[in-house]
């Protein structure tokens, strides 16, 4: 299913690109293509037990749902530039689709087997670090960054501590998003905000940029969360959206 998945996004940048590169607003065609992979995601959600797998669906059909409605609410004409612009936006979103699909077929399929042995050797510095997550006696807000842990990688150990169950005991909200060289704010922003949502709202795909930073805010006000910044190029990135993250002295942590 999950190689059905990343055929499926392929297929819609393939099916999408020669009406908005030519101008022909064949707008039903397109939005039931968003639609059908919405339901695909939908269906790959049902019965999903691992937490990160389904944080990565979430991300993803929020991406394809914020795709969709920015095609539908930005088709303004046919003209050439315009097109061009929009086209490459698109292949920009779906870039980013199959990004994360390829996340999620590397975590299901196990192609990170080695990796995740290798976490063995490692038990001091998983303790290190699980006690810079989860010890009582910090409270203020803190940006954790893994670095020169040379023969073992970041997102392999981040992975372990996320989903370490004293981890899930001790913070309200955890989310996991990927960022890569391909990002937009407002993405990353509702990919944090559905993994805190159970059933998210098409409201909630409409929102600006502010907006969903602002439902950030208050959703994580008052509460210990735990967020992953997972593959980070730009650390401008943070600065970007630092503003959305309540520093209440509860002990929240954010993995860079």
């Amino acid at each position: 299913m999950a190689d059905a998945l990343c055929l499926h996004i392929k297929q819609l940048f393939e099916h999408c690109e020669p009406f908005v590169s030519s101008g022909e607003n064949n707008e039903t065609i397109i939005m039931k293509s968003f639609d059908d992979l919405v339901h695909h995601l939908g269906d790959m959600m049902v019965g999903c037990e691992n937490e990160e797998l389904l944080a990565l669906l979430k991300q993803l059909e929020g991406l394809v749902r914020s795709t969709a409605t920015w095609y539908s609410d930005t088709y303004v004409s046919p003209e050439m530039i315009i097109n061009i612009f929009r086209s490459e936006e698109l292949r920009t979103r779906i870039d980013k689709m199959i990004v994360i699909c390829e996340q999620f077929c590397n975590i299901r399929y196990g192609l990170n087997v080695e990796e995740e042995e290798a976490v063995v050797g490692f038990d001091n510095e998983v303790e290190i670090l699980l006690h810079q997550l989860t010890g009582t006696s910090i409270k203020q807000f803190q940006i954790i960054s893994i670095t020169g842990m040379a023969g073992l990688g970041k997102t392999t150990l981040t992975r372990t501590l996320y989903n370490h169950e004293l981890v899930k005991y001790m913070f309200d909200f955890r989310a996991w998003t990927s960022v890569s060289q391909v990002y937009q704010t407002k993405d990353l922003l509702l990919g944090i905000l559905i993994c805190f949502i159970n059933v998210p709202t098409d409201d909630l795909y409409k929102m600006s940029e502010h907006e969903l930073g602002e439902k950030l805010y208050r959703k994580l006000k008052g509460h210990k969360y735990l967020v992953v910044f997972d593959d980070i190029w730009d650390f401008g990135v943070w600065d970007n959206l630092r503003m959305y993250f309540p520093d209440d002295k509860t002990g929240s942590r954010v993995y860079v």
